[in-house]
């Protein structure tokens, strides 16, 4: 399944009220299923987390997870994850295999 960028505001606002959410210790994502037969995702990384380096390193690295899992999903939604203060320094597989499963939570 396809996938696009959630980048306006209202849109964040909608599926942080309307949504659900799904919270670890790497990251929350929030979810609110649609019917435009994609993804919707967006990414939001704090300023407690750290500088525009450690910020951007961690936005990447969550896009890396989701664009690896992202065929597996079925059900076409908007998505945002939140970092949390661990993800700067959480190993990879371990952070992508926690993604997978709260996704098939999901599904």
């Amino acid at each position: 399944m396809d996938w696009k960028v959630l980048n306006n505001n209202r849109d964040f606002q909608r599926v942080y009220s309307r949504g659900k959410s799904l919270v670890t210790r790497y990251f929350v994502i929030y979810y609110l299923p649609q019917k435009l037969g994609y993804h919707r995702i967006g990414f939001t990384v704090s300023r407690k987390i750290g500088g525009a380096v450690v910020r951007n390193r961690v936005r990447r690295r969550l896009k890396e997870m989701f664009r690896l899992i992202s065929p597996g999903l079925p059900r076409s939604a908007d998505i945002v994850i939140v970092a949390r203060g661990q993800a700067k320094a959480g190993n990879f597989a371990q952070m992508k295999s926690l993604m997978e499963i709260k996704f098939r939570e999901i599904s």
